[in-house]
């Protein structure tokens, strides 16, 4: 009798530890945010992926992109 008991009270406290896991989880997102969707994420991603691809470089660089530094002088 009583290991049919835990068996049960064992299943709703990790039902219960696994909601508040999730709970909190939603709360930092939506608190934290980010600035792109996983979406907008997961399409920057492939193109650098893309782009490692093509370059054959594990690392991509501002050479490897084949860009200029920008100027960040008032100056000019």
């Amino acid at each position: 009798m009583i290991f049919g008991v835990d068996r049960i009270l064992d299943m709703s406290r990790t039902a219960i530890n696994v909601t508040g896991d999730l709970t909190a989880c939603l709360v930092m997102d939506k608190w934290v945010g980010g600035e792109k969707t996983a979406e907008q994420q997961l399409r920057d991603e492939a193109k650098r992926e893309e782009l490692r691809k093509k370059t054959k470089a594990d690392v991509i660089t501002v050479k490897a992109l084949a860009l200029k530094p920008v100027n960040t002088n008032a100056d000019h």
